[in-house]
């Protein structure tokens, strides 16, 4: 759902997860349902995002930021809750956890560059893969 509300087709989203249930923007059932379905599996990222963007189209910034906290609280290094939060925070106008999200992506950053990529060659078809830890790849 998140890849659909940022940059797909939202028509194409209703018929896939809610099997063709027109929603014609009821955000707050699409909210409801997502709250439902996190109470349901708590420890699933994916589900928080996809209630936080809910969120944060119905201009419920504080309780977006809630939601990707929660996520925090699961995995402090995901990537891309900390520029979620971050970039919401700022617009939600509190500086200090905005400046803290920050200070969060660049040591990840930076221990992103530390690990070297690992190269593989393929010398038949010339290709090279670089390879990171799975932690830096989430972007």
């Amino acid at each position: 759902m998140y890849y659909y509300w940022h940059s797909g087709d939202l028509k194409q989203a209703e018929e896939e997860i809610f099997k063709g249930i027109t929603l014609k923007g009821k955000y707050d059932v699409i909210e409801a349902a997502y709250n439902e379905a996190v109470k349901l599996d708590p420890h699933n990222s994916g589900l928080k995002f996809s209630l936080a963007s809910t969120q944060i189209i119905q201009k419920k910034i504080p309780e977006a930021l809630q939601t990707y906290q929660q996520i925090l609280n699961l995995n402090p290094d995901n990537y891309n809750a900390n520029l979620l939060y971050g970039v919401y925070s700022k617009v939600n106008g509190d500086e200090k956890a905005y400046k803290a999200a920050i200070a969060n992506l660049k040591r990840l950053d930076a221990q992103c560059k530390k690990q070297r990529p690992v190269v593989h060659e393929c010398g038949l078809l010339g290709l090279r893969i670089n390879r990171r830890s799975p932690q830096c790849n989430q972007r």
